[in-house]
């Protein structure tokens, strides 16, 4: 008759999104064959493992292993707990101006908070590579790694930049070790924030008669960070679409209607750098 019978996760607590192991082990000869009860349902039979992909909160809860052959059978429960690493609230990406001190708040549900370890790390974009910057163990003291980029942490899950220039463009990851087989990573892509400069490629003043077959004007913003997204106007009013890297005025038929001021503007964040050009 099976004895002894375990049950275990690969992971201490389960990350929504991630994926973990409900493995059931029991002593018994005949060898014993298994179920895996979730909260009363069955989930699988006749096998020791179940693997959970892309874990939701409804994953919680208790399972129960049963190990069964022709003597009879034993079990063991065990409940899991799910929790959440939340983004920041920018989201995935986000763009901070050069200051004294910027923070990366990512969150997490209660049961992810404490006797898990973490760390964070930062992708350069300027020469791409990876850098571990600093982590805490599961029993919460706070390590700092690199001696590259001023950072401190907030615990439970906020790194502290300090002193932010251009160098701290790039990937920032934070990952969660709640067991295996690996970390639960959350990434967010960071624009420090940069000024664009105009480059029309026509004139500032162009002279036009009526009826001429009109011309087109390229704007561009270069140098922003992040790319700058341009729009042209007249006289004060919008035209056309905002797009990103270059936007073209373009005037056909030409008529009285025509002339005026035009300017185009380019931003990056809330960085801007703007152009005219005189339809006379």
């Amino acid at each position: 008759k099976p004895k002894n019978t375990t049950i275990t996760f690969t992971k201490s607590t389960a990350v929504v999104d991630g994926n973990v192991a409900v493995m059931c082990n029991s002593n018994g000869l005949p060898e014993p064959s298994y179920t895996i009860i979730h909260n009363d349902n069955k989930v699988v039979t006749k096998k020791s493992t179940y693997t959970i992909v892309d874990v939701k909160y409804s994953d919680a809860g208790t399972y129960k292993c049963i190990a069964s052959n022709k003597l009879g059978s034993d079990s063991a429960s065990r409940s899991l707990t799910v929790g959440k690493i939340y983004l920041p609230s920018g989201g995935n990406s986000l763009t901070f101006l050069k200051a004294p001190i910027v923070k990366i708040k990512w969150s997490l549900d209660p049961v992810l908070s404490t006797n898990i370890s973490r760390s964070w790390s930062f992708k350069s974009r300027a020469s791409g590579k990876d850098e571990i910057l600093g982590k805490v163990s599961r029993a919460g003291d706070i390590t700092i790694v690199t001696r590259l980029y001023e950072v401190d942490i907030e615990k439970p899950a906020t790194l502290v930049l300090k002193n932010v220039d251009e160098s701290y463009n790039g990937v920032y990851k934070f990952a969660l070790y709640p067991g295996l087989p690996g970390p639960s990573i959350s990434e967010v892509v960071v624009f420090i924030a940069k000024k664009p400069n105009v480059m029309i490629n026509c004139s500032s003043s162009i002279t036009v008669n009526e009826g001429d077959a009109g011309f087109t004007c390229v704007c561009r913003g270069e140098g922003g960070n992040p790319p700058a997204n341009i729009t042209w106007y007249k006289n004060g009013e919008q035209i056309g679409n905002k797009s990103y890297g270059e936007n073209r005025l373009t005037l056909t038929n030409v008529t009285k209607q025509d002339i005026g001021t035009y300017k185009c503007v380019a931003q990056s964040y809330t960085l801007t750098d703007e152009k005219s050009i005189e339809v006379k």
